[in-house]
């Protein structure tokens, strides 16, 4: 469509839509150049001396189980009863995925008509892949409002169970605004690799996709708060507390504990122990430059890269030598790709993210600096999204 054919709405939206793709690639590009700045003068960003939480099969079994239990309930409190797995998948999915989503029904169940022989109370699956009702949306807010209970109570059962701290957790009050910096920082130099990604992703498929919260939202413009706070605050508080916190903490309690118990219960650097002390060395008060370095909230951890089983105070300010493995990074991304396995092909672009965001957590492992990114992330393709109801369907 010309400009000149749409109207003064769909003309702002497209001028709107514009501006904030240029200016995305001009934060990218300040992004990096200040990387760059920053690395030429020899300052490096904070990084973690060791694992500082390992978590069980148990801790997984828990948040999952919650979940489970959460959504059975509502199910059972819901009279239409729809398929939660679907319906989560579709209204959480980060949206910059959207080009990379197929979405392939007939008509008639875009219209929500039933097929002959079901019961008058089914709703077909195949309607949750066409169009979305308000009903739809309401059910998924409840289910989302479990899911940040959960995020709330495991803890507290891990913390019961373990007695680790909130750091173990990614969780640093002393940390929260710089890590919310480093959060948005590190956005905008992802966005280059992520966004081009999805464009391969879109020449290789080759095919006009649909989203069906677009269709749903032309038609309640209403549900637009619905949707923004599920794709902005509960999935990325809830997906980056899963897969980066509990997931990655797992993993590294494989990698580092090597024993069936590790895996089924955890492993903890605190489990280890030096030589004991001699009355000086035990009663010595540590010096100003030493108080400055330890981090309160921060357990003692076990100095991994230096090859031996020494307990220290982690230190954020300084690396130690330790260089997390990869493959707990890789494997939790690839399941959270898998999670949003629903469209097509996006979840390759999302598996790259998920990546991204499990270095970014084992070297900073900070939940805030991941959460930030992932808010940033979704609430930037929510804009994008709000602005394309304003356009002509094409």
């Amino acid at each position: 469509m010309k400009p000149e054919d749409m109207t003064p709405g769909q003309l702002a939206s497209a001028l709107t839509l514009g501006f904030v793709i240029v200016t995305l690639i001009f934060s990218s590009v300040v992004a990096w150049v200040a990387w760059f700045v920053y690395r030429s003068n020899r300052k490096t960003i904070g990084l973690a001396q060791g694992p500082t939480a390992t978590f069980g099969f148990v801790d997984c079994l828990a948040i999952v189980g919650f979940i489970f239990l959460s959504v059975a309930f509502i199910q059972a409190v819901w009279s239409s009863k729809p398929e939660a797995s679907d319906l989560q998948t579709i209204v959480t999915e980060p949206l910059a995925t959207q080009s990379a989503e197929a979405v392939s029904v007939e008509s008639d169940t875009q219209e929500g008509t039933v097929s002959e022989g079901a019961a008058p109370g089914d709703v077909p699956k195949q309607a949750a892949w066409g169009k979305l009702t308000p009903d739809r949306i309401l059910f998924s807010a409840w289910v989302s409002a479990a899911q940040l209970i959960a995020v709330f109570l495991v803890p507290l059962f891990i913390m019961g169970r373990t007695g680790c701290q909130a750091a173990a957790f990614g969780w640093h009050p002393n940390r929260f605004g710089i890590d919310l910096l480093i959060g948005g920082w590190l956005l905008f130099m992802a966005m280059p690799p992520m966004f081009l990604m999805t464009g391969v992703v879109n020449g290789i498929s080759g095919v006009k996709y649909e989203h069906p919260v677009i269709d749903t939202m032309r038609e309640y413009p209403w549900m637009l708060g619905i949707v923004a706070f599920q794709a902005v605050i509960v999935a990325p508080i809830s997906e980056e507390f899963f897969f980066r916190s509990i997931l990655i903490g797992w993993f590294e309690s494989i990698h580092f504990g090597k024993s069936f118990e590790a895996f089924l219960t955890g492993w903890s650097p605190n489990k280890e122990r030096v030589e004991p002390l001699d009355s000086t060395e035990r009663f010595a008060l540590p010096d100003a430059s030493q108080k400055e370095k330890i981090d309160p909230y921060l357990p003692m951890v076990v100095n991994a890269g230096g090859g031996d089983n020494v307990t220290q105070a982690a230190s954020c300010e300084e690396p130690g030598g330790y260089t997390p493995p990869w493959w707990p990074a890789i494997v939790s991304a690839t399941l959270f790709g898998v999670a949003h396995f629903s469209y097509g092909l996006s979840w390759i672009p999302l598996i790259v993210f998920g990546i991204i965001l499990g270095r970014i957590y084992q070297w900073r492992q900070s939940l805030v600096s991941c959460i930030a990114i992932h808010m940033l992330f979704n609430a930037i393709n929510l804009f994008n999204l709000w602005l394309s109801l304003g356009l002509p369907n094409q």
